[in-house]
């Protein structure tokens, strides 16, 4: 995980609510559903259960992308393609973004309106994903190449 995401953060805002990140992080590490985490954030702040769930299913939809991100650039992948989710509640915008390729170091812009940019899985509710390109020339590999 990116060295902001934790212990640097601890909270998360989101609709309004300030979430203690460890509540995610203990509930995505343990592979919990979002339907548990979601119960254990109405519990815990005391709102509404659909809030509540969307809140985990958000919030772990980042912490996937966070993880994803970290994975690709450790091994040394700079660039992705946007692969979004292919059904009928994608975003307009996603949709547009859906094959192209970006580098990790400048997000596409998600929202033309404002210039808001963000990488796959970060906008609210999103359920894209970034699959990997990696320049097999400039890989390192753990291992040795063969002479044959």
């Amino acid at each position: 995980m990116p060295a902001d995401l934790c212990p640097i953060r601890r909270f998360v805002r989101c609709r309004g609510i300030v979430c203690s990140l460890e509540t995610l992080q203990d509930g995505f590490l343990s592979g919990k559903s979002n339907t548990e985490i979601g119960r254990q954030i109405q519990e815990a702040y005391g709102i509404e259960k659909r809030h509540a769930q969307f809140i985990a299913r958000d919030q772990t939809a980042k912490l996937n992308a966070d993880l994803t991100q970290s994975q690709q650039t450790d091994a040394g992948g700079s660039e992705y393609i946007w692969s979004d989710a292919g059904d009928n509640r994608v975003r307009p915008r996603h949709e547009q973004l859906n094959g192209k390729r970006f580098k990790w170091s400048e997000p596409p812009i998600v929202d033309e309106n404002t210039g808001r940019r963000c990488h796959p899985g970060e906008d609210y509710n999103c359920r894209c994903v970034a699959l990997p390109v990696f320049n097999i020339e400039n890989l390192e590999l753990p291992w040795e190449k063969s002479e044959n």
